[in-house]
């Protein structure tokens, strides 16, 4: 076995890097040598060119610490931010179900006290739609990938594979005969009878394959709120046809001509004296880059069989997008909206916000307990309200459950980044950098001194000093910021910086910290003098080798044609390696092998004469590859879009939700125990 020291890094990946060692100058001296020459455009793609590289720098030798191979989900532990909540449900011993996007919570609100469940229990993802109460006591949860059902003993998932319409489900109910409706996306509906899943869609009369909300009226009759989802590629509002009912034979749709405020349908309700409620409201959307919204569309709507009535902010609701509605047992109507809660007693309005006592505004779930007590799911925890008294629940946790940075200190303290790394209209924003010292979650913001709550990369030095890439990918860059365990300090273009958009960070053997950015090349930075490197190039991703030489993946474009190579770097000169896809990872291992992951060519091994490429054919979870970790006893670790796989030498192992990953993997890091950690889509897993 191999003994050496080994740095990794990934974009996004954690690193050892150099710390704020000194006050960013007002001018600092840039000394950027010559780029290589631009390749002359070719028409068609050319061949992959393999020059011999450089004869690996001996490195010494450092004992090695063995990585765990996961045999079961008792192996895994997920760190996820439940905070987000998505609904809500009391279940008949008076503990209040709270679906979030990490995960399932049971709170007794008595209490205070919580219990969290996540894939590694048996939950099948932990983007959680949905939640509902069977009449036998049984708990059914909609997911991103599947429908969850719990008994209080243990999980059962249904997916497609089992009859489901689709894995993305976004809404859920259950009938008083037991039967289970599960809205899907794009796919309709699907009815579960306890053995069989039937699917109905817009050939059986259902308006909209897209499905929001359901509710099963007394009668039996179903009810469906849909809405198309958000189209990126046309950069348009999606379309809205109304809302469908069932009564087992028979489907009747009614839309905005019929008298229903809006066709997007986000929730529905019924009241005790059978009139139905319908929560709805307008997605605001991007045309030719300006942001475009209705304030007089949405509301909502009732309707008692013969008539519509629509109320809207005129009337004094809060606001026009309605996310959530609850019936109190007085009879009083409550409305959950993107701007705080609203209760309506059939003549007068009545507004809450943070201000009187909301964990957030934006109130995205209602539940009635059995004493009469009301609880909001918002987007910062949970609220319940007596009449007089307001209580808030929230659970710890990192900042957010998209995770493309990670890294590990020496320490074993862990930090963590959070948002999107590509640009869209409906991408979350970021919520700041998350540490973790075994115990509890501290999260840091703007509002501290960091540069901005998108964090896409990380790198920790060996004294703990963290630099952190920040910037909303949809917003003006913002450079990176440095933590030295007391101040935030952010370095920018102005400082010698060679991009303010910053994609990877990597620390090299003499303390130096690169910066690869977007179209601006890569910058080092000693701690007094900036020095910049590859103008006009992207830098992906970075790898400081033991021997303190550097491998950098680079993006180029010459007009509308795209080169891809991976470059690198001994301190005087540079050598290029052509490849084929775009380099989104890059590692060294113990035997000075250079790994490189690609946007859908797998991953590849540069032993110092020639290149080995492995896909799915070879064992491969998946060929698009976000992130690579190379431990110190030489296993590989690929995070990829179908999970993570792990590479022995001999033989790949891939590791999914099924077997308790949060998520598909953004990020790697190797803790000092040789513990693996994996910042993920759906949170993060040790």
């Amino acid at each position: 076995m191999h003994k050496v020291l080994i740095i990794t890094v990934i974009v996004g990946l954690a690193m050892m890097v150099a710390g704020c060692r000194s006050t960013p100058q007002p001018t600092p001296t840039s000394i950027p040598p010559s780029p290589p020459p631009t390749p002359t455009p070719a028409p068609t793609p050319q061949p992959t060119i393999t020059p011999v590289p450089p004869t690996p720098t001996p490195v010494p030798s450092v004992d090695s610490t063995s990585t765990p191979f996961p045999k079961s989900p008792d192996d895994w532990t997920s760190y996820t931010n439940s905070n987000q909540v998505t609904g809500l449900a009391f279940d008949d011993d008076g503990y209040l179900w709270a679906a979030t996007t990490g995960g399932v919570v049971r709170w007794n609100v008595t209490g205070g006290n919580y219990t969290r469940y996540g894939v590694e229990h048996g939950l099948t993802d932990h983007h959680v739609t949905s939640v509902a109460v069977a009449p036998d006591g049984t708990l059914w949860f909609s997911t991103r990938n599947g429908v969850s059902r719990f008994d209080d003993e243990a999980w059962t998932s249904y997916t497609w594979n089992d009859g489901l319409a689709s894995n993305w489900n976004t809404s859920i109910a259950v009938a008083p005969d037991g039967a289970v409706w599960a809205g899907t996306l794009r796919s309709g509906v699907s009815r579960f009878d306890g053995e069989t899943w039937t699917k109905y869609t817009t050939d059986d009369g259902l308006v909209s394959p897209d499905i929001r909300s359901i509710a099963v009226a007394p009668d039996g009759s179903v009810w469906f709120g849909t809405c198309a989802l958000w189209s990126a590629a046309s950069m348009e509002p999606p379309p809205c046809f109304g809302v469908s009912r069932f009564d087992g034979e028979t489907w009747t749709t009614y839309t905005e001509e019929d008298g229903l405020a809006y066709g997007r349908v986000n929730d529905i309700a019924i009241a005790p004296d059978g009139t139905v409620w319908f929560g709805t409201g307008p997605m605001g959307y991007t045309l030719e880059g300006m942001p475009v919204t209705s304030d007089t569309s949405g509301g909502v709507s009732s309707f008692n069989g013969e008539t519509w009535t629509t109320y809207t902010r005129d009337d004094g609701l809060a606001d026009n997008w309605i996310n959530a509605i609850g019936v109190a047992p007085d009879g009083a109507l409550w409305f959950g909206t993107e701007s705080g809660l609203s209760r309506f007693d059939g003549q007068t309005w009545t507004t809450y916000t943070a201000a009187d006592g909301l964990a957030s505004n934006n109130v995205t779930s209602i539940a009635v307990a059995p004493d009469g007590t009301l609880c909001f799911g918002t987007d910062g925890g949970i609220s319940c309200f007596d009449g007089e008294t307001w209580a808030t629940f929230t659970t710890g946790g990192p900042a957010a459950n998209q995770v493309p940075a990670i890294a590990v200190a020496p320490d074993g303290t862990v930090w963590a980044g959070s948002g999107d790394p590509m640009s869209g209209p409906e991408d979350p924003s970021g919520r700041g950098i998350s540490r973790f010292d075994g115990q509890t979650w501290t999260v840091y913001t703007e509002e501290d001194g960091l540069a901005d709550d998108t964090v896409l990369a990380i790198a920790v030095e060996p004294d703990g000093t963290v630099w952190a890439a920040t910037g909303d990918p949809d917003e003006e860059p913002t450079g990176v910021s440095c933590f030295d365990g007391q101040t935030w300090t952010t370095y920018t273009s102005a400082d010698g910086l060679a991009s303010d958009r910053v994609q990877s960070i990597a620390v090299a053997p003499d303390g130096a910290v690169w910066f690869g950015t977007w179209g601006g090349g890569v910058s080092r930075y000693d701690g007094e003098t900036w020095t910049t490197y590859l103008e006009g190039k992207t830098v992906n991703s970075i790898a400081a080798a033991p021997n303190g030489t550097l491998w950098f993946g680079i993006t180029q474009w010459t007009g509308t044609l795209r080169w891809y190579n991976v470059s690198h770097f001994d301190g005087e000169s540079w050598r290029s390696y052509s490849v084929d896809n775009e380099v989104t990872a890059v590692a060294v291992g113990p035997d000075g092998a250079v790994w490189v992951g690609t946007y859908g060519g797998g991953v590849s091994r540069l032993d110092g004469e020639n290149w080995t490429t492995y896909t799915k054919d070879d064992g491969l979870a998946d060929d698009y590859v976000d992130a690579i970790a190379v431990a110190s006893d030489g296993v590989l670790w690929v995070g990829t879009y179908g999970g993570v796989s792990r590479y022995d030498g001999e033989t790949w192992t891939t590791f999914t939700t099924a077997d308790g990953l949060a998520g598909y993997v953004q990020s790697i890091a190797v803790a000092p125990d040789g513990a693996l950690w994996f910042g993920t889509y759906r949170g993060i897993s040790r």
